[in-house]
């Protein structure tokens, strides 16, 4: 691979700044490609600015997405991860990875009402076209002709349809849209300290934009890969709190709500065990979580802090006997919401050099 690029900032006029950029690369395997960004701000005066931007970008599939290979076994199941160049990978309809490619747009603009009160507004939309995606799984006797094409073997007495079988694909593109709005503002309460008070909340909807084929005509994204690219984040997150400043004393609290998530889950029990059509909808419900710090200046180089994060141990809802292999899975794993370890405790010693 080599890479070259560019990147000029002038101002146009006193309150507008423009930024321009551009990169040429060329990689051996996918070819030439040319990415830019024009950025632009206008400060109308120092209460109100406005921004927005324009790009575009690429990714070349990695050597992990073109070659990695993976069989795991049980004495009920299989499920096999194939190189997308591999016979069982091409047998299944396998092609060769493209690069993704994206078309990006940003707005928003900057408010400063008062000298202590700060907003910022942005509103993205991410085009993302051949989205490489674990997709395209097949299972049955085709997915064990695939694993014996490539060499491999599964236990006897596994019923067909409890193995699987896929690879990476360019199974989709993908289109994104979202805004994030922050806000901060100084309150000083003289000899009681100093808070600075803090919000931001965002909002996110994934829509699928087009799906693709396997060589065989089946479609690359099934029901729980959808459902993956476009659910399993929240639509929404929302954080507020504030930080109090007073001597050698610091002290911080947030509050963070989680907006829930849904995914399409395997069943491990019953008439559609292991099905890679049919699935149970599970629905992560909305959750809060605190987060505390207290902090203590001990010299100009030394800090300690006793802090939670998650302090009330919330977790996520706990999944279904259906859908956990054993009853062993306690926690959706697909879902992008609240981490599976509860709270989490410690104490701090930072030293500034």
């Amino acid at each position: 691979m080599t890479a070259g690029y560019i990147d000029v900032s002038t101002q146009l006029l006193p309150k507008w700044q423009v930024d321009f950029a551009g990169r040429f690369e060329h990689y051996t395997d996918v070819g030439d490609t040319e990415t830019g960004k024009v950025s632009s701000r206008y400060d109308f005066n120092r209460f109100f600015a406005i921004r927005g931007t324009v790009s575009n970008g690429f990714r070349a599939p990695t050597l992990a997405e073109e070659h990695y290979a993976n069989i795991v076994t049980s004495p009920s199941y299989a499920n096999a991860q194939l190189p997308v160049s591999s016979p069982g990978a091409r047998y299944l309809g396998a092609s060769a990875l493209k690069p993704e490619r994206s078309t990006n747009f940003s707005a928003g603009f900057l408010l400063n009402p008062l000298r202590s009160l700060h907003i910022t507004l942005d509103a993205y939309q991410i085009s993302v076209r051949d989205r490489i995606v674990d997709g395209a799984a097949y299972n049955g006797h085709d997915a064990m002709t695939a694993l014996a094409l490539d060499g491999a073997s599964v236990q006897e007495g596994i019923d067909p349809k409890a193995v699987s079988a896929q690879y990476f694909t360019n199974g989709a593109s993908t289109r994104t849209r979202g805004m994030d709005i922050t806000a901060t503002y100084d309150t000083n309460f003289g000899r009681y300290g100093k808070v600075r008070w803090d919000a931001a909340v965002n909002f996110t909807h994934t829509s699928l934009t087009n799906v693709g084929h396997d060589a065989h005509g089946n479609s690359l994204v099934n029901a729980q890969q959808a459902a993956y690219l476009t659910t399993a984040y929240p639509a929404n997150k929302l954080i507020f709190g504030g930080a109090w400043r007073l001597g050698r004393w610091d002290a911080s609290i947030h509050e963070i709500r989680y907006g829930h998530t849904t995914s399409q889950l395997t069943y491990y029990t019953g008439p559609s065990a292991f099905s890679v059509n049919n699935f149970m909808e599970f629905v992560n419900s909305p959750r809060w979580v605190t987060n505390l710090e207290v902090g203590y200046q001990l010299t100009p180089i030394f800090h300690i802090a006793l802090g939670a994060n998650n302090v009330g141990n919330a977790y996520p809802r706990r999944l279904p006997s259906e859908v956990s292999y054993l009853n062993v899975a306690r926690y959706d794993t697909y879902s992008q919401q609240l981490g599976q370890d509860g709270g989490f405790y410690y104490l701090r010693l930072n030293l500034k050099l």
